[in-house]
């Protein structure tokens, strides 16, 4: 706080003040089947805490509530993980939707793509020598 010859006062706070703004969007993921596949979302510093996090998932034209179980984990923080993709899973889009006091943002959406294991190559039967 300083003053000047008039005896008038300043004060400056500094705190985050507002609804929330996508810093970093959730990017697309490629993997193997089986593997897990991880999406984060970053906020600015600006957004006002506490914040709520809501991951969600394409399903068909709209959109379903990302839920923790065998699945899903993280479906309420900024880090959510799709546990042990399957192919099935291919093309999926997830997005999250961050909210506050002030607010809300969406994040623009992350493609899942998911890719089958490679095939071990068979080998060739070894050869027999026939005897005479």
């Amino acid at each position: 706080m300083a003053g000047n010859e008039n005896g008038i006062f300043t004060l400056k706070l500094s705190y985050a003040s507002g609804a929330p703004v996508i810093a970093t969007q959730p990017q697309s993921v490629s993997v193997t089947a089986t593997k897990d596949a991880v999406f984060t979302v970053k906020v600015t510093p600006a957004t006002r805490k506490p914040l709520a996090y809501r991951w969600e998932r394409r399903s068909g034209k709209t959109w379903a509530k990302v839920t923790n179980g065998a699945t899903y984990a993280g479906a309420t923080t900024a880090k959510m993980t799709v546990k042990k993709t399957t192919t099935a899973m291919n093309s999926q889009q997830f997005r999250c939707i961050i909210t506050n006091s002030l607010g809300k943002a969406t994040s623009s959406p992350a493609t899942l793509s998911v890719a089958a294991p490679a095939k071990a190559k068979k080998k060739a039967p070894a050869k027999k020598l026939l005897s005479r």
